[in-house]
């Protein structure tokens, strides 16, 4: 299997992390009904042992901080018996603008809330199946201060044409 660049990795967590995952069912595939420009498709399922916050946890969600450590006010209910080696995942929200996908390696308990002490994890440990579809400037591969696209091929007045590129990855199933 080839291995994904690492600009096109970014870019998929990138978006991962801003649409967040919104099943009502954590181990039933979905589908977003709304996608944020560029994709066209996403599909996705997560694994029966990953914890998705939902909105109440990502409210009650006060800091992320660049040490992994995750604040949250209270104990959320889905965080109740949380403990060392579980997956979270997260859509964007103020405290996490990029999202979380993270393992968490210690918990803390105090008098004001939770403290998840967390570190990266890879999207094996979080998603059974993750395929998306998208069509739209990518980072270049070859030169990371650039970027490229293929533009449309629509006629244009000054005689020039061009084309589209659309991307389909299936990470992994």
């Amino acid at each position: 299997m080839p291995r994904i660049a690492s600009p096109i990795a970014f870019w998929l967590l990138a978006f991962l992390a801003t649409t967040g995952c919104s099943s009502g069912s954590p181990s039933a595939p979905t589908s977003e009904p709304a996608l944020p420009a560029p994709l066209t498709a996403l599909d996705y399922q997560l694994l029966p042992s990953t914890i998705q916050l939902d909105s109440a946890a990502l409210s009650a969600l006060q800091s992320s901080s660049a040490d992994g450590a995750l604040t949250f006010a209270g104990t959320p209910a889905v965080l109740k018996g949380i403990s060392r080696g579980a997956v979270i995942v997260a859509g964007a929200s103020s405290a996490a603008p990029t999202g979380l996908l993270r393992i968490v390696s210690s918990v803390d308990s105090t008098a004001d809330g939770t403290v998840l002490h967390t570190i990266g994890a890879p999207l094996q440990l979080a998603y059974q199946h993750l395929h998306l579809k998208a069509a739209a400037t990518i980072p270049s591969i070859a030169n990371a201060g650039t970027s490229w696209t293929y533009p449309d091929l629509t006629p244009k007045d000054n005689g020039g044409a061009s084309g589209t590129q659309s991307i389909d990855f299936l990470l992994f199933d």
